[in-house]
């Protein structure tokens, strides 16, 4: 007991954006929510480390939920970035200014350095970018365009704080698909049909829509309120469904594989090539999107293969792969003349 913390420690340790988060992956633990749905695990303090907190208590497990986290890392992400944009390039320049909406692509709590990390923080790379992150792990799509916070926040740095923003990364559409959702894209398993005739076309192709509806939603926002501004989009690496971690902490399955399984696709390579057609399928959509001229001043980062073997999970890169990831969206944003 003398070395755990109390949980309002806990709590303030949690709020300081001078405590690494690697220090604070001692403190948490991680589990599956029950729903299976997003693509990020729920937090809850770990009851080794920390003193006062029953780990089943239900007023515990709501302080300390996925959307009390996400407002956490989401406020020391933003403190960060109004500190960074007050220094200089050595040329006395300053940084370039990004706004990044979406999912735990961009914002995973704690346990891995992800993109935004690897494109902004000045311990991991020497040319960060002041980067604005409205992202959070779980957040879907559909939500981005119900709550429209990045109109919001683009609107006040503009008009309130005077600051010009050189671009917006978005990553999104992910959460739409896995989780509990994703057994109904499926079909039973039948011996002799091949990958394609295990996803369920009609209710896949009108999730592809759906996708493209809001993506064009969110982009002609942008392009009508910020003129010429650059907007970087990408789909995902090829995800990786795994066998039953049986709640290894923090958990590796239960987006995935758990569903392949339930509807009796059981074969690991069976399941990639599902995964691979689906995750080839967006991109397509996405790329038909630009095609179409429905959106101005995007560019689609393709990060298949990127990540290799280097999978964390069932969805997310290890760090290696994450920092792969941002070098990609940092080519494509120095093409565009964005420049760290």
């Amino acid at each position: 007991m003398a070395n755990k913390i109390s949980y309002k420690e806990l709590q303030q340790k949690l709020a300081d954006p001078e405590v690494n988060e690697k220090e604070l992956e001692q403190y948490l633990i991680a589990t599956k929510d029950g729903r299976g749905g997003g693509m990020a695990p729920v937090l809850q303090p770990n009851p080794d480390t920390v003193a006062d907190v029953a780990q089943n208590d239900e007023l515990t497990r709501g302080d300390l939920g996925l959307g009390f986290l996400n407002s956490i890392f989401r406020s020391r992400r933003e403190k960060a970035f109004f500190k960074s944009i007050r220094k200089t390039r050595a040329d006395g320049s300053r940084r370039p200014i990004l706004l990044a909406e979406g999912d735990s692509w961009f914002e995973y709590p704690v346990w891995l350095n992800d993109t935004i990390d690897y494109l902004s923080d000045e311990k991991l790379t020497d040319a960060p970018y002041s980067i604005l992150c409205l992202s959070a792990a779980g957040d879907e799509l559909r939500g981005m365009v119900e709550e429209r916070e990045f109109e919001d926040r683009l609107f006040e740095l503009k008009d309130e704080h005077d600051i010009k923003v050189d671009g917006v990364l978005l990553s999104a559409g992910g959460n739409d698909l896995v989780g509990e959702t994703f057994y109904d894209y499926l079909v039973d398993f039948t011996d002799g049909s091949d990958a394609q005739a295990h996803i369920d076309m009609g209710k896949f192709e009108t999730l592809m829509k759906e996708i493209r509806t809001n993506y064009v939603d969110i982009i002609t926002s942008i392009n009508d309120s910020n003129p010429g501004i650059k907007i970087f989009i990408h789909g995902y690496d090829h995800a990786n469904p795994l066998e039953d971690q049986g709640m290894k902490m923090p958990p590796r399955d239960g987006w995935l594989g758990d569903w392949l399984r339930k509807r009796r696709i059981t074969s690991p390579d069976f399941q990639r090539q599902i995964v691979r057609i689906m995750i080839d399928r967006f991109y397509a959509e996405l790329q038909a999107m630009i095609d179409s001229g429905a959106v101005k001043d995007t560019v689609l980062v393709d990060n298949r293969g990127l990540v290799g073997e280097d999978w964390y999970d069932e969805l997310h890169p290890k760090d290696n792969g994450f920092k792969r990831v941002a070098d990609k969206f940092r080519k494509e944003l120095e093409k565009a003349g964005i420049r760290a």
